[in-house]
């Protein structure tokens, strides 16, 4: 906040990289470096948070009408891209204000991060993307984490009146539940 004296009160200033980013700074990397895995795993899923080449984003849209659409476009920027290069320092600074979609909170916005994890991995899986078992763990662990955070923001009792926002409740957990018995988790987990 002392870079930006203006900014006070429930303003929160984000910055890129992220302090608790797992990958190394300053070094060429590709998706063999564990790349994706990493940006599941971190959840730092903002596309104002990269800078890429206009080639990556040919054919690529947020999805209409839809909030947290970071979520399921920045993932598929990464799949195209074949080399990354992360900073060690900050060079790009984000307000969020305590009036904005993300600091109001409700109903739209953890539905919405849930419908965009649902989104994100319809199209991993229409495209044909191939991820390595530590990828699809570290989505799925963000897909669970994502609903535990709306569950537990957003009261259930409050979502029962919502058809909508349980209908996408479901089917996260739904889908949670069949990628956890195709990757043996649920087996796993059972067992201790």
């Amino acid at each position: 906040k002392e870079l930006f004296p203006a900014y006070a009160g429930n303003e929160i200033i984000k910055t890129s990289p992220p302090a608790n980013r797992t990958l190394p700074g300053g070094s060429m990397l590709n998706r063999n470096d564990g790349v994706i895995a990493a940006l599941f795993r971190d959840g730092y899923l903002y596309t104002w948070s990269v800078i890429c080449k206009k080639e990556l984003w040919k054919g690529v849209r947020f999805p209409e009408g839809k909030l947290i659409e970071d979520v399921c476009t920045l993932p598929r920027l990464f799949f195209r891209a074949t080399n990354f290069y992360f900073l060690d320092m900050p060079v790009i600074f984000y307000v969020q204000r305590s009036s904005s979609i993300l600091g109001t909170g409700g109903r739209a916005v953890y539905t919405g991060l849930c419908e965009s994890m649902l989104i994100l991995k319809g199209q991993i899986a229409n495209d044909g993307i191939q991820l390595t078992s530590e990828e699809k763990l570290a989505l799925d662990l963000l897909h669970m984490q994502t609903l535990v955070w709306a569950a537990n923001n957003y009261f259930l009792a409050r979502l029962t009146r919502d058809k909508r926002a349980m209908a996408i409740l479901a089917a996260s957990l739904q889908n949670l539940r069949r990628s956890a018995r195709l990757s043996g988790l649920h087996t796993a987990l059972n067992s201790k």
